[in-house]
Order: C-alpha cells, then structure tokens, then sequence
C-alpha cells in the first residue's frame, strides 16, 4: 500500500460517528470481501443509529438544562403574577436494542477490517480506514525550513523537519557579516547552537540558515534566512 498508510481511528465523537455513518451505508457491499457476517453489519448498523441519537441527545439534554435555567430564574426572581411553565424534558429512547461499548467494539471492528485478507485499497479508502500517503520531497527541489528560539546565555535553538532526509547543517553569521560560520551537524530536531563569548553577555542580532545533508553532500536548498536577537 505505497500510496496510502492506515488510519488512526478518530478520538473525537463527531468524527467516530462520522466513520460509524459511513460504515453503516457501505459495509453491506463489502461485507464478504472483509469476511464480515449479517450479524456483524446489522450490529455496526445499529451502534451507528445509538451512537447518532447520543450525540443529539447531548446536544438536547444541553438545550434543556438552559431551559430549565430559564425557568428556574423565572421561578425564583420572575414577576410575582406570572406562572411560568415548566420545561418538558424528552426521554432517552434508543432506536435499536443496545449494547455497552460502541466506541470499543468500533475499534476492534477497525483492525478486524485492515487485517481482513480481502481489505483492499479500494476498500480502505472508501471505509475511510486509509489515508493518502504523500510522495517523499525530492531531493532537488527542496527547501529546508527551520524556526528559532532565543534561549538562556546566548544559545539558539532552531526547529527543523527532517522530511526523511538524514541530518541538517545549521549555519550563522551576524548581520553585516559576510562569511557564514559553522553551527552544527544535527540528525535530530532542535538543533542547539550555544552561546559562547560575548553573546553569554552581550544580545547579538544573529542570523541563521540550514541546509539538509547526506553526509557531506548537500540536499536541495538552503532555508530562507531567518533573523533572531539573542538572549544573555
């Protein structure tokens, strides 16, 4: 599966419930490739249809505390004359027989499906079980890109994505200098580059640039040139 790579399943709920929706309209059509049984599908159907009217209920049950709120000022500090009515609050009426652990069961049903001997790609991006895997940067035309941060007695700290490429070489110079000095070799982000002599003392207004390396072959492009004021 080179151009794709799984998919977490999703932590929040309206993003459960969006996969659960999905499931729910599609698994009867893969249903025999990913060895899945009508009791399984009917299930997951279901669990979709509880797991739907739980999260409208919970926007509900929040509407009606707000009413009861309302009412409830009404009651105690509302004009003296008045009756106000009270709120009607709706009953928990699940549409299907239910059963504990939805999110749980959704999971396992997951990595039942992407270990299935007939889960293709097909199948997984439709099931919304895969995600697009992006080609590698080339080594031609990339542009390395870091971020700094001023640290204690002079020291820089410069964040930078690997992209799959081995290590950075981190340069720097002051401004209005002409010759680029040598920070560091880094396989690892951030690179550190310590303070020494006057900056432990003195702010300096720096300037740095990266470049990523194989060895001792340069890749791609320098980073843009980024400014910082170091801090004593």
């Amino acid at each position: 599966m080179s151009n794709f790579k799984f998919k977490k399943f999703p932590e929040k709920a309206p993003d459960q419930n969006a996969l659960f929706q999905g499931w729910k309209l599609k698994l009867p059509t893969y249903q025999t490739a990913l060895g899945l049984s009508a009791a399984d599908v009917a299930r997951q159907a279901a669990d979709a249809d509880i797991f739907s009217y739980m999260l409208n209920y919970k926007t509900y049950l929040k509407d009606s505390v707000d009413a009861y709120a309302a009412w409830q000022r009404s009651m105690l500090k509302g004009d003296m004359a008045a009756s106000p009515v009270p709120p009607v609050f709706e009953q928990v009426t699940l549409p299907e027989a239910h059963f504990g652990g939805i999110v749980t069961r959704g999971r396992l049903l997951d990595q039942r499906m992407k270990k299935a001997t007939g889960f293709t790609e097909q199948i997984g991006e439709d099931l919304g079980l895969l995600i697009a895997n992006p080609s590698p940067p080339s080594p031609e035309t990339f542009t390395a890109k870091i971020t700094l941060t001023a640290l204690k007695n002079g020291g820089v700290s410069a964040k930078f994505l690997k992209n799959g490429f081995p290590a950075m070489r981190l340069e720097w110079k002051l401004v209005g200098d002409a010759v680029w000095q040598y920070a560091g070799f880094f396989t690892s982000s951030p690179a550190i580059h310590p303070g020494e002599g006057d900056a432990r003392f003195v702010p300096q207004i720096r300037q740095y640039r990266g470049i990523m390396v194989d060895k001792n072959a340069e890749i791609g492009h320098y980073s843009p040139i980024m400014t910082i004021v170091t801090t004593p």
